[in-house]
């Protein structure tokens, strides 16, 4: 008996399994975004942590959002294809992200100057990782050795002269 895979949609917002894939080739093409499985991403999917925009078939964007600790969540693996860069993509995935959120505090990781630009034309500020409660750092070292990142990187990522954004958002 041969049976057909079908394609099945995970949400009713037009997101595939088979996207799940894409989004997994794009954190791995990207060296600064943390990698997932195949599996993570379906969860995170399902669970509704990423915001995911087409253009067609293709994925030329998405942002995931990552509870971190009590009251904390992160904003990461922003990802915009480069055609579709300078065109405010960025911001809308990012501002979609923040309104998925229920905790009050947000944390934005810039990788880059656009990124920066964007958390500060949202309202973040910008700290140092260690002005961060212990908990907070915890919980994002925790994510990223899960998701497979090495020690060595994490180091490298999270030096004490390292900065993220940050926002207050219970007050929306």
């Amino acid at each position: 008996m041969n049976k057909e895979r079908r394609d099945y949609p995970i949400f009713n917002n037009g997101i595939l399994m088979s996207d799940a894939e894409k989004i997994k080739i794009k954190l791995q093409e990207e060296k600064h975004l943390a990698p997932r499985t195949r599996g993570e991403i379906i969860k995170d999917l399902i669970d509704d942590r990423y915001v995911v925009k087409k253009d067609g078939e293709k994925i030329v964007g998405f942002a995931r959002i990552n509870k971190i600790a009590d009251e904390w969540e992160e904003i990461g693996s922003v990802f915009v294809d480069n055609d579709y860069r300078s065109r405010g993509l960025g911001t809308s995935l990012v501002k979609e992200t923040m309104q998925k959120t229920s905790q009050q505090y947000l944390i934005g990781v810039a990788r880059g100057p656009m990124s920066e630009v964007i958390f500060q034309r949202l309202g973040f500020f910008e700290i140092e990782i260690r002005e961060l409660p212990i908990n907070v750092i915890t919980g994002m070292i925790k994510d990223r050795v899960s998701s497979g990142k090495r020690l060595v990187h994490l180091l490298g990522t999270y030096s004490k002269d390292k900065s993220v954004w940050v926002t207050n958002y219970g007050n929306r």
